[in-house]
């Protein structure tokens, strides 16, 4: 029996079906997706991907040294690291900034700014480090080398609270260098009436010149440069010293008082 090859038909409305190669284009990049994700998995939890140690640069908190210790043993290119990273921005007031860098396949370098302290604020018997900006990030038991603010008014303290602006720490700051400059020691400073009136109680003069038989109180102003009231403490201290016995009140602008 011969076969032939059907006529073409004119005029016919029959169209031959045609295959749909954009659906199975869209599958196959599908399963090459898929390979992929599930490939990739797997090959992050090889041992070698797992952070076997933790590199810390300027990190001296032993509480964020064993947060960051717990990412040992984990994948490198999990969330894990930023989820801890969050976490101790969140928990830990010391800490300014903290980023870790991943070094595969299984290096973690993290840098922190932490705070740093400037001086000691005392209120009601209780010591605390305050940084730059005037925060109270931690309790602590001793002063070490750092100077003592005492708040005479005894407030209750929070840790993570601005007890001082960042102005006045500056003002304070001032105030110890200018008076380092004259030789005069200083012992504590204070805030009684306000913070806006620094105290200071001084010991002695390292130099040879005038200065009272006992510790005397120097009233600051924050209202005018501290250079000058300090120039102004020097003369008076040159001049009135036999007469001083408790304080010296720089705080109106071309007037001093003393007792």
């Amino acid at each position: 029996m011969s076969i032939r090859r059907t006529p073409k038909v004119f005029f016919s409305s029959y169209k031959p079906p045609v295959t749909d190669k954009s659906k199975r284009g869209q599958f196959k990049q599908l399963i090459v997706v898929t390979i992929i994700v599930v490939g990739g998995y797997f090959l992050t939890r090889l041992p070698v991907f797992q952070i076997d140690s933790v590199e810390l640069n300027n990190i001296n908190n032993q509480e964020i040294i064993d947060q960051l210790n717990t990412l040992k043993g984990k994948s490198i290119i999990s969330s894990a690291t930023a989820v801890t990273i969050e976490k101790i921005r969140e928990s830990s007031v010391e800490v300014i900034d903290i980023h870790c860098d991943k070094g595969i396949p299984n290096k973690l370098r993290c840098t922190a700014e932490l705070r740093a302290p400037v001086f000691i604020w005392q209120s009601s018997q209780k010591d605390y480090f305050i940084d730059k900006v005037g925060v109270a990030y931690r309790s602590v038991s001793s002063s070490g080398d750092l100077t003592i603010i005492e708040d005479r008014k005894k407030l209750p303290v929070k840790i993570g609270e601005q007890v001082m602006s960042e102005e006045m720490v500056n003002i304070y700051q001032s105030i110890t260098e200018t008076l380092s400059e004259k030789k005069i020691v200083i012992s504590n400073f204070f805030i009684d009436i306000s913070p806006f009136h620094p105290g200071v109680v001084a010991s002695k003069r390292l130099d040879k010149l005038p200065f009272p038989a006992k510790p005397i109180e120097i009233l600051y102003s924050s209202s005018y440069p501290v250079s000058i009231q300090t120039q102004l403490l020097s003369q008076t201290l040159e001049n009135k010293s036999s007469k001083i016995t408790k304080y010296i009140d720089l705080r109106t602008p071309g007037y001093i008082y003393y007792k």
